[in-house]
């Protein structure tokens, strides 16, 4: 969750991160990552390749939230 959507965004979209709001999209990432460890499928089986999309899918849009194009 911390990473993919951080890599995929500064690698692949060559975008950049708003350093400014960096506590918010923390706060963001822990909400969504405790949501995660609440599913019960999910904790039995988080390798499961539908874990596994679901969790960088998440990542790249709450990432997306917190992105500037750098000028």
């Amino acid at each position: 969750m911390y990473l993919s959507g951080l890599i995929y965004l500064i690698v692949f979209e060559n975008k950049f991160i708003d350093n400014a709001r960096r506590d918010e999209l923390k706060a963001e990432i822990d909400a969504k990552v405790a949501q995660f460890r609440r599913d019960e499928g999910h904790k039995k089986a988080p390798s499961a390749l539908k874990y596994l999309k679901e969790r960088i899918d998440s990542s790249v849009v709450i990432y997306r939230k917190y992105v500037h194009e750098q000028a």
